[in-house]
């Protein structure tokens, strides 16, 4: 299979797609508080109050905490500023720098005595003491907001985002039997481009494992490759590449199968032939080492006759990180040397250079050493 081109087709598709109808839909807001209305019962929310409290704990002595919220009541009633007396004398710290705020809250959302007390209340009202788990209340009812929708504004963006999804899958279902209607009518890729006002475009060299602008599409591979548009020179039905875009096909050139013309891969080849002559010869000079040092020749002299590089005696071990990693496995890999008889070998090293070796000698471990 080297230098061999696979088969391939030249290509015209009109593509659409739910995104592109989206980018132009604009939503009014006539429509946006209409649709407002016909929705809003999924945004109903329970009643909220805000209220004031200031809370005096009950510490050691109950009857003294009572008193003393008792005490604050009468204060208030007789003129006293509630949120002052709150940032005094209020034991919650999370509210007492705020006037006593407990900011705006379902009965669920608050300690059940204290929610009790507030949602039983009139606006503007004063209650106390309202005994808790947490100590005596003294409260007031500042606003009542009754249960019913989420205002409009905090619900704008998600409600203008489904109307733009729900407005664009209608213009895509339209566009998309549109398209299938133009596909029954006509033949002419361009008039059927025309009649839904898409683009024509053309993709060259399409092949069976996919390509641009289609990637892998498996549909998209199916519905070119299926043999009445290959080679029957039909227009293809309205594909479904994804949930959200479709495309109709058209081959405009088959091209099967075949080998490269020489003169396109000549370079290749040469640089292949160069490549495979080199590694023979690098091979061979190798072996003419190896032979003249099993007939007795000095190594160094058999290595500078075959034109090699001697280095120094070298002393390897296994954790040596700048000799060739196959050099280091082939050499410990290889039986261990008589003495006064070298083991020699070859090796290919990761660079594709070889490696003429000759082990003289093996060193222990030393353990003690770790």
């Amino acid at each position: 299979t080297m230098f061999q081109l696979p088969e391939s087709a030249d290509v015209h598709y009109i593509r659409i797609s739910r995104d592109d109808v989206a980018q132009g839909i604009e939503i009014g807001e006539d429509r946006l508080a209409q649709y407002y209305e016909d929705e809003k019962y999924r945004y109903l929310q329970d009643e909220q109050r805000q209220a004031r409290h200031i809370l005096i704990q009950f510490g050691d002595d109950e009857d003294a905490a009572r008193s003393q919220a008792e005490d604050l009541l009468m204060r208030i009633r007789s003129g006293d500023s509630f949120e002052a007396l709150a940032e005094e004398f209020s034991m919650d710290g999370g509210t007492a720098s705020l006037g006593g705020n407990l900011g705006v809250l379902t009965e669920s959302q608050l300690p059940e005595a204290l929610g009790a007390a507030i949602f039983a209340m009139e606006e503007g009202g004063l209650e106390g003491p309202v005994q808790s788990d947490f100590g005596f209340h003294i409260i007031r009812l500042d606003d009542i907001l009754a249960r019913g929708p989420l205002p409009l504004d905090q619900v704008r963006g998600e409600l203008l985002s489904e109307l733009r999804d729900r407005e664009a899958e209608s213009l895509y279902l339209e566009l998309e039997r549109r398209l299938s209607d133009a596909l029954f009518d006509m033949t002419d890729m361009q008039a059927i481009a025309d009649a839904v006002g898409a683009e024509l475009q053309t993709v060259e060299g399409f092949t069976r494992d996919g390509g641009e602008p289609f990637g892998a599409n498996q549909a998209a591979i199916d519905a070119i490759f299926d043999s009445t548009v290959l080679t029957g020179g039909q227009i293809s039905e309205v594909i479904e590449l994804d949930a959200a875009s479709a495309a109709v096909f058209k081959v405009t050139e088959y091209n099967e199968a075949a080998r490269q013309p020489l003169d396109d891969v000549r370079d290749a080849i040469e640089a292949m032939v160069r490549s495979q002559q080199a590694e023979t010869l690098l091979a061979q000079r190798a072996e003419r080492i190896l032979e003249a040092v099993d007939g007795g020749e000095d190594f160094g002299v058999a290595a500078e006759a075959a034109g090699a590089t001697v280095s120094e005696p070298t002393l390897l071990t296994r954790q040596d990180t700048e000799t060739d990693q196959l050099v280091i496995f082939e050499v410990f890999a290889a039986p261990k040397p008589a003495q006064d008889s070298p083991v020699t070998g070859r090796v290919r090293g990761l660079d594709g250079a070889y490696t003429v070796y000759s082990l003289e000698a093996v060193l222990p471990g030393r353990p003690e050493s770790i």
